[in-house]
Formats: structure tokens, C-alpha cells, sequence
């Protein structure tokens, strides 16, 4: 049977706001681990003396670097919803990443 001129097209099956999602909250997290890093520096730094305010810019960029991207990763998760989006699978390690986000957030050095 053929397709008639003026019938849409079948959908795709689109899933790439939701591994956009994943992509960016993993880089949420390596960008949480490395900022933690330099706060763990700032401490051992000013305990010793030493100088600690670079590492203390380090740390607030990374910060700020994490938090875009936890931002974008909700945001393309909520696009994701949004577009309904068949792979709902993917929706549970989404979770999983972002409370791991939150968790390493909360942690103190």
C-alpha cells in the first residue's frame, strides 16, 4: 500500500533527549568530583599554610560548570517527556544519576 502524498510520516523512534540526559548528568558528576577535589585542597591548603585561593576559584568554576549541566539534564529530560519519547527504561537510570548528583552536592570534604 503507498503512502499518500499528503500523510505524515511515522515518527522516529527518538531517544536522544534522554541519553542527552544521562550524557549530562554523568558530566555533572565528573564535574562534582573534581570540584570536591579542589575544595579538599583549599582545606588541606589553608591548614598548611600555603596558598589556597586558586584553588578556591577552581572549585567555584567547577561548581558552576556542574550545575549548568544538571540544569540541562533536567531540561532535556523534561523535553524528553514532553516529546514522549519511547524508551521510558531509561528514565530509572535518570533518577539514579540525579540523586547521585544531589549526594555528591550534599557531601562535605
Amino acid at each position: 500500500m503507498q503512502p499518500t502524498p499528503g500523510a505524515a510520516a511515522p515518527r522516529k523512534n527518538r531517544r536522544v533527549f534522554y541519553f542527552a540526559a544521562i550524557f549530562l548528568l554523568l558530566g555533572a558528576i565528573v564535574a562534582t568530583v573534581i570540584q570536591k577535589q579542589h575544595e579538599s585542597a583549599v582545606a588541606i591548603a589553608a591548614a598548611t599554610g600555603a596558598d589556597w585561593q586558586h584553588h578556591l576559584k577552581d572549585a567555584a568554576f567547577w561548581g558552576m560548570v556542574s550545575l549548568a549541566t544538571a540544569v540541562l539534564a533536567i531540561l532535556s529530560w523534561g523535553i524528553a517527556i514532553w516529546c514522549h519519547e519511547k524508551h521510558q527504561w531509561v528514565l530509572s537510570p535518570v533518577i539514579v544519576l540525579l540523586l547521585l548528583y544531589v549526594l555528591l552536592k550534599l557531601l562535605e570534604c
